[in-house]
């Protein structure tokens, strides 16, 4: 074993020793508290253990778990699994009208972006409907109500990395927040939200200032009944480009089926009801489905940028198959 070379940078290393020394100079130059960090290292081939710093102490995994969630979906999903996403009317279809309402249920998808809701937008544009009399209304029950985990201490939070999950969630559950200077000082900063939707107000006092005055820009969110409010304040300089932000929606499945609603509106297609959420009926016909890429290509995004949302409809969803209807935390587990 020890005639193996091993490299750590340009150096070739040929004992076990000198592997231990470059490992335990790399953690003191890289952590700056040691004890908060665990190392160990085993050759599977030679069956014996190189290294060992801290390892038997016990810590939270923390996103290490995602490997074990993702590992469980390859075996349990399979690599291939898509999810679907559906859209069904309630009533009846005539010359460009759709008498009743529309649908939109979700199978926790956990790569539903905007630009996927706008294909669904303009798949029912080219089936000739141009006006809805009911409403619009999300539908997230392949999964339970509940849109944290259990042990999460701040529920209800506007911070990306908390953003609520359901069965029907798009573009994360975030909105982005896009600022820029106004046209002359004192003017209204432009503010822009992305994906648009019916599900989120806006509410702008952003100033334009000075280009020599520093930057003041302050996003708040407010939960409301119908709709989330997202308040723009502050100042922002004068020609200074665009500034982004990212806020987490409260409620995933509104958000969904607003913008949904918001992207119809888009195609020329008029809804005389609300924006609701609310559980298909039995009844209903399906006109469109919609599936996501197969889930062995999504994991490997997931585990590149640490997606919590991502791993928590995952897991919901391996209950939902496995053990039946609704997907829960739980049951996933």
């Amino acid at each position: 074993h020890a005639a193996r070379a091993k490299r750590i940078g340009s150096q070739r290393i040929l004992s076990k020793e000198l592997f231990r020394k470059k490992i335990r100079a790399a953690i003191r130059r890289e952590c700056r508290i040691t004890g908060k960090v665990g190392v160990y290292i085993r050759s599977i081939s030679a069956r014996e253990t190189l290294f060992d710093h801290r390892a038997t102490e016990k810590r939270i995994p923390a996103s290490n778990i995602k490997l074990l969630t993702t590992a469980a979906a390859l075996r349990y999903l399979g690599p291939d699994y898509t999810f679907p996403t559906d859209v069904y009317a309630h009533g009846e279809i005539e010359g460009g009208y759709l008498f009743g309402d529309l649908y939109l249920k979700g199978y926790g998808d956990p790569s539903l972006v905007q630009e996927r809701v706008r294909e669904l937008a303009y798949s029912i544009h080219l089936k000739g409907i141009r006006r809805i009399s009911g409403d619009l209304i999300g539908d997230d029950s392949f999964f339970d109500s509940e849109r944290y985990g259990k042990k999460w201490k701040v529920k209800g939070s506007a911070k990306a990395y908390l953003a609520p999950y359901s069965a029907l969630a798009v573009n994360f559950s975030l909105v982005r927040v896009l600022a820029e200077a106004g046209p002359k000082l004192g003017a209204l900063a432009r503010v822009q939200l992305v994906p648009p939707s019916d599900a989120i107000g806006l509410k702008n006092t952003l100033k334009t200032t000075s280009r020599r005055r520093r930057a003041r820009v302050l996003v708040r969110r407010r939960a409301g009944k119908r709709k989330d409010w997202i308040h723009v304040s502050g100042r922002i300089p004068f020609r200074k480009g665009t500034r982004r932000y990212t806020v987490a929606v409260s409620d995933p499945t509104r958000f969904a089926a607003g913008t949904f609603s918001a992207l119809l509106k888009r195609e020329g297609i008029r809804i005389q009801g609300k924006v609701l959420t609310g559980t298909t009926p039995p009844e209903a016909r399906l006109l469109i489905r919609q599936n996501s890429r197969p889930l062995g290509e999504i994991i490997r995004g997931l585990n590149k940028h640490s997606n919590n949302l991502m791993a928590e409809l995952i897991l919901k969803t391996m209950g939902a198959e496995m053990f039946g209807l609704p997907g829960t935390t739980e049951k996933g587990l």
